[in-house]
């Protein structure tokens, strides 16, 4: 157990875990709609994201279904792909940032 883990660690004494006075009622961090006033979930139906708690959470903001094909998660691969493919072997730093900076 390392002590930066940014985890609340408790012991109880057996019997104590579902007892409501060791269980801390309110959520006492900043909240999303704080953070992020506009937040948006995309919900992608993986087991533990369709628990009831989690579906009870869920409701009070907008969700994004999970589309039944997704799209390529990650087109930006696409692009770094096709400008390594256009590169010449740069001769130190500042010529591939050139070179970068000439195919973008």
């Amino acid at each position: 157990m390392c002590p930066d883990d940014h985890r609340r660690h408790v012991w109880r004494r057996p019997g104590q875990r579902a007892d409501p006075a060791f269980i801390i009622s309110h959520h006492t961090g900043p909240q999303q709609e704080v953070m992020y006033p506009s937040l948006i979930f995309q919900q992608n139906n993986v087991k533990p994201h369709t628990t009831r708690v989690a579906m009870n959470y869920l409701t009070a903001y907008q969700t994004l279904p999970w589309p039944a094909k997704p799209l390529d998660p990650s087109p930006n691969e696409h692009v770094w792909d096709m400008m390594g493919r256009r590169l010449h072997l740069p001769g130190n730093v500042d010529d591939l940032a050139q070179q970068l900076e000439q195919i973008w």
